[in-house]
């Protein structure tokens, strides 16, 4: 048996799982910084608990906020799908 860098496992795992390594329709998002490049200045006061099922759940410090990226859901989803090419359902905020 030959030895293999833990990067190369990890590049051949992911490039069997769909044959598009690379591509940003592969699954693996890092929504964290995905968010943080779209929320503007909600960045400070929310950050992604998790993705399930096509819909981002985001909690949120402080009732205002939680209002403000409620009102603007719709473009935020919209953002969201055209940065990473994923469709999403929904964001769910929540404190």
């Amino acid at each position: 048996m030959t030895e293999k860098r833990i990067g190369d496992i990890i590049f051949d795992a992911l490039k069997r799982g769909n044959g598009t390594f690379g591509s940003r329709h592969t699954g693996i998002i890092d929504w964290d910084k995905i968010w943080t490049e779209v929320c503007g200045e909600a960045k400070e006061f929310s950050y992604v608990k998790r993705m399930e099922k096509d819909i981002l759940y985001v909690c949120v410090k402080n009732s205002a906020w939680l209002l403000e990226l409620r009102k603007n859901k719709t473009d935020l989803i919209k953002l969201l799908t055209e940065k990473t090419g994923k469709t999403l359902k929904d964001i769910k905020f929540y404190r």
